[in-house]
């Protein structure tokens, strides 16, 4: 056996053990009738409302990136590009999903590493000014 097939089973038994022990410290701390009761509580309207705003942010994100970018990288390849970055955002600590979005852009070929890291944070920019116009 090869040793890029054996790390790649020891990384899949090493990720299998992480998750059994997350979901065993789960299982003894969360009460599930308490999750599966507040669960039966959400209104459907506003978690519709909730996710067709999620929705349209991601959509004018992407079209964001595409015009930093000028438009390198075709829309619904940055769209994909956001809801991805938006995942390993809410897994991954520290923000460390943003490098998703630097790693994603450069995969396209289009876009050379200094430009791509620019869009980055020039997007993070617009965010903070944004923030600025709002509380002000």
């Amino acid at each position: 056996m090869n040793t890029i097939l054996r790390n790649k089973y020891l990384q899949a038994a090493i990720s299998f053990f992480l998750a059994g022990l997350t979901l065993f410290f789960l299982s003894r701390t969360i009460n599930f009738s308490e999750v599966i009761n507040g669960m039966a509580r959400i209104d459907l309207r506003f978690s519709l409302l909730a996710f067709f705003c999620y929705v349209a942010v991601n959509i004018l994100k992407a079209y964001r990136f595409q015009v930093l970018t000028e438009g390198k990288i075709s829309f619904i390849h940055f769209l994909r590009i956001i809801f991805i970055q938006n995942f390993f955002n809410t897994i991954l600590p520290f923000k460390l999903g943003d490098l998703s979005y630097i790693n994603l852009v450069h995969r396209q070929g289009k876009i050379n590493l200094g430009r791509n890291i620019a869009s980055f944070l020039g997007s993070r920019i617009l965010d903070i000014l944004s923030l600025i116009i709002i509380f002000i």
